[in-house]
C-alpha cells in the first residue's frame, strides 16, 4: 500500500472512530467523551490528511522531473547528432590541410621522477 493510500485510510479510521465514539457515548450514557480523546482523533486525522497531500505532491513532482529529464535527454541527443558531424569534419579537414602526421609519444610514468629512457 502506498503512503498516500495508507494516510487516507488512517484519516478515515480516525474520523470514523471519533464520530462513532461520540454517537455511542451520547446515545448510551448521559456523559460526554473526554476532550482529549476527541483532540487525539482529530489530530490523527489532520496529520494523516497532511501526509496524504504531501505524498500526492511528491508523486506529481517526481513525474514532472522524470518527464523533464526525458525531454532533456532527447533534446541533447538531437543537438549532439546535429553538431557531431560538423565538428568532426572541421577537425579532420584541419589535420588534412597541414599534411603531416603527429608523432605519438607515450606518457611518462610518474615513478619517483626518474627517467626510463
Amino acid at each position: 500500500m502506498t503512503l498516500k493510500r495508507a494516510a487516507v485510510v488512517a484519516a478515515t479510521v480516525a474520523v470514523t472512530q471519533c464520530l462513532t465514539v461520540n454517537i455511542l457515548v451520547g446515545a448510551l450514557t448521559s456523559g460526554e467523551v473526554p476532550i482529549i480523546v476527541n483532540l487525539l482523533t482529530v489530530a490523527a486525522a489532520s496529520v494523516a490528511t497532511v501526509i496524504a497531500v504531501q505524498a500526492e505532491f511528491h508523486n506529481r513532482t517526481q513525474d514532472r522531473l522524470i518527464a523533464l529529464s526525458d525531454f532533456l535527454v532527447t533534446r541533447l541527443a538531437e543537438i549532439d547528432e546535429r553538431s557531431n558531424d560538423h565538428h568532426a569534419g572541421f577537425v579532420e579537414g584541419y589535420l588534412l590541410s597541414h599534411g603531416r602526421e603527429s608523432a605519438v609519444r607515450p606518457l611518462a610514468s610518474p615513478g619517483n621522477g626518474r627517467r626510463t629512457d
